[in-house]
């Protein structure tokens, strides 16, 4: 609390992006309240330049009513046709059988032009490319060029991020961290993906920290939604004994859950690996201090990239 209301007074923003505060958001555990988080984040807009730009996700509805205070200087974006930007016509896109990105329409002022994301899955993949491309409005760049450099961008390590898994598998690398809204929109993308014939969904869970008293219904929630989603779930740390116990009551068998605890990534890398199959796309997610990444680099099917592909490589990381 109060880090960036301490900021933004002369941070002064000439452009400030807003995507939302979700029903249990990121580090809610040092807040009162979902609100309370909403109130620190409202301080970038309260400290705009004079003639800056506040660029909301108009599908949020504490975003919605921000604008009404801010209607001049905000562009709203999102996925419903009031939005000043919506993306519409989600799609995954495969080559070779496998999952390879993300296609998807972005529509302005009567036009409506299509993208593409290479190499991540998701929607908030799509839901921050129409945010960028609201920037690139907001800074002079026009639509048209900005979509076009999105076909060739790299997204950045641990972000939803596809990985070739040994012995023909998938790896949905969300590694760099965990919060509940991101954690279920991880495991819709694993619904909505198709995996090779004979291939399964599995779900590799970690902790999710900095919660505070909504850890336990967090947790839970995203293991009702496992039960949903996945053929396999693999669940580390001891908070994620909730996601655990939570699918099982609805829906999942025991014979389908794996639980190892925390610290215990390796013998769960090592488990994977052996019963990982071709076809498998398995989607790894938990909060940094979880170092999931280890996970995935015990089942990439070329390790020596791990360098260029995960989100934490450093000496230190490999003493934790």
């Amino acid at each position: 609390p109060g880090d960036i209301r301490k900021v933004a007074p002369w941070l002064r923003p000439d452009v400030a992006v807003l995507t939302g505060v979700s029903e249990i958001p990121a580090h809610v555990e040092f807040f009162d309240s979902p609100d309370h988080v909403f109130r620190e984040k409202r301080a970038l807009a309260e400290h705009l330049k004079p003639g800056g730009k506040l660029i909301l996700n108009g599908d949020d509805p504490r975003m919605r009513e921000l604008r009404t205070e801010f209607r001049g200087a905000s562009i709203m974006y999102g996925c419903e046709p009031n939005d000043d930007f919506f993306a519409s016509h989600y799609e995954i896109y495969y080559e070779e059988g496998r999952p390879a990105g993300v296609r998807f329409r972005i529509n302005h002022g009567g036009s409506s032009i299509p993208a593409t994301v290479h190499g991540a899955l998701g929607l908030p993949r799509m839901y921050a490319a129409t945010a960028a491309i609201a920037v690139a409005e907001a800074i002079g760049i026009d639509e048209v060029s900005a979509i076009g450099e999105l076909k060739d961008w790299t997204p950045p390590p641990g972000r939803v991020r596809l990985i070739p898994g040994m012995k023909g598998a998938t790896i949905i690398d969300d590694t760099y961290n965990s919060s509940p809204a991101a954690a279920l929109a991880a495991l819709d993308t694993l619904k909505s993906v198709n995996p090779g014939s004979g291939g399964r969904r599995i779900a590799v869970l970690g902790d999710m920290l900095e919660l505070g008293k909504f850890a336990k219904d967090a947790h839970k929630q995203v293991g009702e939604r496992a039960a949903q989603t996945a053929d396999l779930l693999v669940t580390i740390g001891i908070r994620a004994r909730t996601i655990a116990e939570a699918a099982l009551d609805s829906g999942m068998r025991d014979q389908q859950i794996l639980q190892f605890d925390t610290g215990l990534r390796d013998a769960a890398a090592e488990e994977l690996a052996r019963n990982v199959r071709e076809g498998d796309i398995v989607l790894v997610k938990g909060s940094q201090a979880m170092r999931l990444e280890k996970v995935v680099l015990g089942l990439m099917a070329e390790p020596l990239k791990a360098a260029e592909l995960l989100v934490r490589t450093e000496p230190e990381w490999e003493t934790v």
